[in-house]
């Protein structure tokens, strides 16, 4: 098959109208027309040109992709696309999903609907907006990180996957009982949909369940040069990391039971992390800044292509086979970790390049995961940590201070919101790797559709939730 045919997977000839004209053969497709010079019987040529407008026609699997005379014409744009053999069933995705929360909030408390409720008018309102093409550029208030999570995630699908944000949004103000979203010509619906749904379904059974309420300090910058804004950033994370501390990290490695899962779950979601990170990176490529400003942005984009590979031959090394790594995804909180820092990126880059302290670590601390992991396996010659080596030699731990320093002199105003925003972040982030720890104590694997039922899942996460903290409060201060 020639490149050109190669891109379509049911290829079928778009002409409308095949005549013969003067012993020469005329495609005509609405205001187009071809003329064809053939040897030969021009009738059998039509013959054979009426069932290659046939997708499913048999033709096109006896060699048909192999003529040449194809090929030009699909250089001329008269071959198109068929329609898929199967379309994808989201009113079915919707069902189940319904089905789902619905059972678990069966007899469910007044809190409990009222919960629902308020996800279900985010939902609606901002999949209305995007109909309306009024795109939200506001940061949510973060009552817990469920809920801050799931506006933001919301918000940036009104951006990268608004039919996301409609399904999600029709299966809550079903439950909810409360106006359906309008009607509007979304894009195509993917697996992307499915997945949605899915984390979107837990954020908010977990936020009616147990809401991890967020009580942060309320910082504010005096105003000045942006580094200082990046240190004080730095100090905030070193008193949030001590405060709530990674006791429980220590209590699973030291669980003969609990480290394969919890190293498996770890790899999977750096692999995710660093494949869809990128993303995050790109709105900074947009901004009209300064040449030192641009030549870093460019750089650190650059740099952080293909690290993906280095987490996935660390999956394959803790005993993922390649077809578990591509069916699997996140458990909720951290794949909204990668929308929030999308959305955040988009609307605010001040504090977004604060974030960097998240995603790439303090400067002056190694990430010591990978070698703890190896070590609990007890396998110590394992290469986890290929990818923590190159953001060492790259020098990533001082990216935050980088970027942030080429805003130059930063405003009392908006340096004090950064500082909020960057914390709303960095708890979030902590947040979603206890999750973690928790979905692998449990034995659970992310996965749609779904299973189990929002009550056993819950009980299960519940359970693992204590024996992780319970082992994190008899271990004291290990890090």
């Amino acid at each position: 098959m020639s490149d050109r045919l190669s891109l379509f997977e049911r290829p079928h000839l778009i002409a409308q109208d095949i005549d013969i004209v003067d012993g020469a053969i005329v495609l005509k497709h609405a205001a187009n027309t071809i003329s064809l010079e053939v040897s030969g019987d021009p009738r059998a040529a039509v013959a054979y040109l009426e069932e290659l407008r046939n997708p499913n026609s048999a033709r096109w699997s006896e060699g048909a992709a192999e003529n040449p005379l194809l090929d030009e014409l699909c250089a001329c744009g008269w071959i198109g696309e068929g329609f898929a053999r199967s379309q994808d069933d989201t009113h079915g995705d919707l069902g189940i999903a319904q089905a789902w929360l619905g059972n678990g909030l069966d007899g469910a408390n007044g809190a409990m609907r009222a919960t629902m409720t308020r996800f279900a008018t985010e939902a609606v309102g901002l999949a209305n907006s995007w109909s309306a093409f009024a795109l939200v550029r506001d940061w949510p208030s973060w009552r817990s990180v469920a809920s801050g999570a799931f506006a933001c995630q919301l918000r940036n699908w009104q951006r990268t996957s608004p039919a996301a944000l409609h399904a999600v949004a029709k299966t809550f103000a079903a439950l909810a009982k409360c106006e359906a979203p309008s009607p509007a010509s979304y894009p195509p619906p993917s697996a992307g949909v499915r997945e949605a749904l899915w984390q979107s379904c837990i954020l908010a059974a977990s936020e009616t369940a147990s809401p991890d309420v967020m009580d942060l300090p309320a910082l504010e910058f005096a105003g000045g040069p942006a580094i200082n804004l990046v240190t004080q950033a730095e100090r905030a994370t070193v008193a949030l990391l001590e405060s709530h501390g990674e006791d429980w990290i220590s209590g699973i490695l030291a669980e003969p039971d609990d480290v394969k899962k919890f190293a498996q779950a770890t790899f999977l979601a750096q692999y995710h992390i660093s494949l869809h990170y990128v993303a995050c990176l790109a709105p900074l490529l947009r901004l009209r800044v300064g040449a030192e400003a641009r030549s870093l942005f460019r750089a650190y984009y650059a740099e952080e292509l293909g690290h993906e590979e280095h987490e996935r031959a660390a999956c394959r090394a803790v005993g993922l086979s390649d077809a578990q790594i591509d069916e699997s995804t996140l458990p909720p909180l951290m794949g909204a970790y990668l929308d929030v820092m999308a959305y955040l990126a988009e609307i605010d880059p001040l504090p977004f390049c604060l974030c960097v302290i998240v995603a790439e670590g303090l400067p002056g601390r190694r990430k010591t995961l990978p070698e703890k992991i190896a070590h609990a396996l007890g396998e110590t010659g394992l290469d986890l940590g290929a990818h923590v080596e190159i953001d060492e030699a790259l020098n990533h731990g001082q990216m935050a201070r980088r970027l942030v320093r080429t805003f130059g002199t930063v405003g009392a105003a908006d340096g004090t919101r950064a500082l909020s925003r960057f914390l709303d972040v960095l708890y979030m982030s902590q947040a979603a790797w206890r999750e973690l720890g928790v979905w692998s104590t449990a034995g659970l694997a992310p996965r749609v559709p779904f299973e189990p039922s929002m009550i056993e899942l819950l009980l299960a996460l519940e359970d693992a939730r204590t024996r992780v903290l319970s082992a994190a409060s008899t271990r004291g201060g290990a890090s």
